[in-house]
């Protein structure tokens, strides 16, 4: 099953996948700043991947949302097995080793904070639409932090550069 949700695809398209236990390091600039570097140098790897919905390793998962509720060391087996499957995981982790990640899932837990962080900018408490459910569900089970939310409300011009670069990858 291919995972189309509308926002949610666009919200992976920009920027990916967190956990309830979330990211643990603090929001800054910098980061951001590694999250869009990083995607620009994984963009050529991870335009070439197939669908990870059409991978082995993540057969019993309908929902790109049901794997961001499991736990890190989950996710990051889950992704290393993806990564493995494709044949792509020793570029990933040259590029995520270069750039300082300690798993492909701890890049994609900090990007998707950024997508939740960018849905709620836009958005405010206002959640999803329907159609958007397992967003809406996310937002609830994971609502950014109130330190977060500052941080992109003070910086969210220097922050819309690295988004667009974000998305452009």
């Amino acid at each position: 099953m291919k995972w189309t949700t509308p926002l949610l695809s666009a919200v992976f398209a920009l920027v990916f996948i967190s956990t309830p236990a979330t990211a643990d390091e603090p929001l800054t600039m910098e980061l951001i700043q590694r999250i869009s570097a990083t995607s620009t140098e994984l963009g050529p790897i991870e335009n070439g991947m197939d669908e990870f919905s059409d991978l082995e390793a993540f057969a019993d998962y309908d929902d790109p949302a049901d794997i961001m509720l499991l736990s890190n060391t989950k996710q990051d087996q889950l992704f290393e097995a993806g990564l493995k499957e494709q044949g792509l995981y020793d570029k990933a982790e040259a590029i995520l080793d270069n750039q300082s990640w300690d798993s492909y899932g701890d890049y994609m837990r900090n990007k998707m904070r950024i997508g939740l962080l960018v849905i709620h900018k836009l958005k405010g408490n206002a959640l999803p639409a329907a159609g958007n459910e397992k967003t809406a569900m996310l937002l609830k089970q994971m609502p950014p932090s109130k330190a977060d939310i500052d941080f992109v409300d003070k910086n969210w011009e220097k922050i819309i550069p690295e988004l667009q670069a974000m998305n452009r990858s």
